[in-house]
């Protein structure tokens, strides 16, 4: 990840008491942006699951080299809350996961 791109822990979501690992998988444009984002695994909130979305799309990474289609990434967010429903840190990314390596 080139930029900072953690995700705001939604206020409904700490309200709730929502906590959680939302997994992510895209495809880096040559930029190094991502583009068509799925959520691999639920944290099992939606709030959670939308912010880690919306938070991916302004990370940017670093490209691997060019393997003629576009690399698939995948990464966690992990939503926890301390005692006191205070956000833990960190929130994510975690892990960059290319699915395939680069040849």
């Amino acid at each position: 990840v080139t930029n900072q791109c953690k995700p705001e822990y939604p206020e409904q979501a700490l309200r709730a008491g929502e906590q959680g690992k939302t997994v992510l998988q895209f495809e880096l444009t040559s930029a190094g942006e991502p583009q068509n984002i799925e959520v691999a695994q639920s944290s099992g909130s939606a709030r959670l699951d939308e912010a880690s979305i919306a938070a991916a799309r302004r990370c940017t990474f670093k490209r691997l080299r060019a393997t003629g289609s576009p690399p698939k990434v995948k990464v966690e967010y992990n939503w926890r809350l301390e005692e006191g429903g205070v956000p833990a840190a960190p929130l994510g990314p975690e892990k960059p996961d290319p699915f395939r390596p680069p040849l």
